[in-house]
């Protein structure tokens, strides 16, 4: 499980958009995100900010009660093993990227490739724009599939459906 920020550089925001009184986050964009690895599927998700509940929240429901969640050292996530979750952690700030089987890399490799298509096609991510993270959660999600298979997948996706 990892967070990151999304956004290009501030300095081409808009003037409303650049950062206030030190806030060297301005308006970039929160995102949670965690990878199964038994499943190698991606669950991610634009949020609001980065609060130990928001976090949390995320895990609990993504998350079988008793299992094991892999992080940083984020705050956000100690809670999470008084809740009943095995939280095993990697501590970034002393160059610390794996221990053992803990790590974050699987997460942070998805994050890589959602920030190369923010900045190659989309350009632009919100709050609003919560579908296009499930885009790229999506292709990631199917891509061992072969064309016929993610064809299938997409028209299941359909059933129901009206399409604006």
């Amino acid at each position: 499980m990892d967070e990151t920020y999304i956004s290009g550089k501030d300095e081409n925001n808009h003037a409303d958009k650049k950062p206030v009184h030190g806030n060297t986050y301005g308006a970039k964009q929160p995102m949670v995100g965690m990878k199964s690895r038994k499943t190698n599927q991606v669950k991610a998700e634009v949020i609001q900010t980065f609060s130990a509940k928001t976090l949390q929240r995320f895990a609990k429901t993504r998350t079988p009660q008793k299992g094991t969640v892999c992080s940083d050292q984020h705050s956000g996530y100690w809670g999470l093993s008084k809740s009943g979750y095995v939280l095993q952690s990697v501590n970034h700030s002393v160059k610390e990227y794996i221990n053992g089987q803990t790590h974050t890399n699987s997460i942070e490799s998805f994050w890589a490739l959602l920030k190369r298509g923010y900045h190659g096609t989309f350009h632009h991510l919100s709050t609003k724009q919560q579908r296009y993270v499930d885009e790229f959660s999506g292709w990631h999600n199917t891509r061992a599939a072969d064309t016929i298979e993610q064809m299938a997948l997409i028209a299941k996706g359909l059933n129901r459906k009206q399409l604006p």
